[in-house]
């Protein structure tokens, strides 16, 4: 009976001090990962981690992108500020004041692999432009240095980007052709837009769009769009489409097609559009906002 109370004992002896130890690395780690979020909170360390990324993104792929800073905030996320991607006339493609994510691996995003949980991005700008005299615009051109049939000088990989969600807010896009008379083909603002599973790979972009509303110059305002989004070098797809302004509701399926070497840079000449609607209503005012 003594015997098996001793080893009783000693059982529980065991069992507290494997508790004790437990705890003591677990306090280890959280202090560890304490330290990390704290030192990479410093700017002077983010802005050297934003060089150390950008520096192999461009070396990779050609590009001009540039991040001033790149850390991490109180929650955890990882903080990007002033994110500016250049088009091949170095003037603005893409900007964006604030991107915010829970990047899934740090060590890949140092490589150059972008894969992402979530991506919060405020006040960005995106300026698509076919330059006087050529015949792409400069998101075609900025993404044939992504293409696979052309790999990365350093790593050998096509360019991959992945996103579980993306949430854009209180955003701008323009698209302008200097080759026509009335170059500004689109001037949109407050833009808001909530996307699942965001795929790049190379040229090819692919997305489940859950709520997009913006605001037009010319008009017209859509208050809700989702759809199965998909692009390629040939095609623009909006599957399932419910699109609604103040006096229109579509939905239904459209394909925009074209030929890889223009995009949609010549859309009146070059581009194929195809639908298939159902219980569609489309208001001429709507109409009217394209061809005033």
């Amino acid at each position: 009976m003594g015997i098996f109370i001793g080893g009783k004992n000693k059982t529980l002896r065991r069992i507290k001090k494997l508790k004790k130890i437990i705890k003591r690395i677990i306090t280890i780690i959280l202090l560890l990962v304490l330290l990390v979020i704290i030192t990479l909170s410093v700017p002077a360390v983010q802005t050297i981690i934003a060089n150390k990324v950008t520096k192999r993104l461009n070396a990779d792929f050609g590009t001009e992108i540039h991040i001033n800073r790149l850390g991490l905030n109180w929650k955890g996320e990882v903080d990007m500020r002033e994110v500016y991607i250049a088009d091949h006339h170095n003037d603005t493609l893409i900007y964006a004041k604030t991107l915010k994510t829970n990047i899934l691996s740090i060590r890949n995003l140092i490589k150059g692999d972008l894969d992402f949980g979530h991506i919060n991005l405020t006040h960005g700008r995106f300026y698509f432009k076919v330059y006087k005299g050529e015949d792409n615009d400069n998101i075609t051109v900025f993404a044939d240095k992504f293409n696979s049939d052309t790999p990365p000088k350093e790593s050998g990989k096509p360019f991959e980007f992945f996103a579980n969600n993306v949430v854009l807010s209180e955003s701008k896009v323009k698209i302008i052709d200097e080759n026509l008379e009335n170059s500004e083909i689109f001037n949109l603002k407050d833009i808001n837009i909530d996307t699942r599973d965001l795929i790049i790979s190379g040229p090819n972009v692919s997305t489940d769009i859950k709520q997009l509303s913006l605001k037009a110059k010319r008009g017209f305002e859509i208050k809700n769009l989702n759809s199965n989004f998909s692009y390629t070098l040939e095609s623009l797809d909006l599957l399932n489409l419910n699109l609604i302004t103040e006096q229109s509701t579509i939905n239904g399926e459209i394909k925009l097609s074209y030929l890889p070497e223009n995009g949609l840079s010549d859309f009146s000449n070059n581009v194929t559009i195809s639908a298939q609607l159902k219980d569609t209503q489309v208001s001429t005012n709507d109409l009217n906002s394209f061809y005033n």
